[in-house]
């Protein structure tokens, strides 16, 4: 055998193992999965990915008090300290949610009020689905599917960063 037929015959050898490697069904990959809020506003169904939240509060009590900002409802008691609670409806340009559920953000700075809790959704990364361009409604920017049922996801760090510059916007001039 000449030096140059045994690298030859090696390197034909990888080749044949890569290609077969290809040819060969896939092993799936681990599908990250993903857990979601399945709520309420007024009548409309919405979800909020729980990597976003601290909690979900049932009957939250909120003292109201007098705002500038037309979404701010008033303050609560939350972990010992005082939250200030907006209503999540008119947050997102709807009618007011009137509700007493509230998520908790995951920095514990803000109380949004919703109208129902509907249920916790727990599914694969793939049945989240980014929302178009031209959709436009405000602070959804995907929707997530459960079975045959899709939602829009209010996505909270847009929400807190608009709620920041409507309080901004609303401090009375000195």
């Amino acid at each position: 055998m000449s030096d140059l037929a045994e690298p030859t015959l090696r390197l034909a050898g990888m080749r044949n193992a890569f290609d077969a490697a290809f040819a060969e069904p896939g092993v799936p990959l681990q599908r990250t999965q993903l857990d979601f809020v399945a709520l309420r506003i007024g009548d409309q169904p919405y979800a909020i990915c729980t990597s976003e939240i601290a909690g979900v509060h049932a009957g939250m009590a909120v003292t109201p008090v007098p705002s500038h900002i037309h979404a701010f409802v008033g303050i609560a008691a939350h972990s010992g300290e005082m939250l200030p609670v907006y209503d999540l409806g008119l947050v997102l340009g709807l009618s007011a949610s009137h509700g007493s559920w509230a998520v908790v953000d995951t920095g514990n700075s803000v109380g949004l009020l919703f109208s129902a809790f509907d249920d916790h959704w727990r599914v694969d990364a793939g049945s989240v689905i980014a929302v178009d361009d031209g959709a436009n409604q405000k602070h959804v920017q995907q929707l997530v599917q459960w079975g045959d049922v899709v939602r829009p996801v209010i996505a909270i760090a847009s929400l807190l960063a608009s709620i920041r510059e409507q309080a901004s916007r609303a401090k009375p001039k000195e």
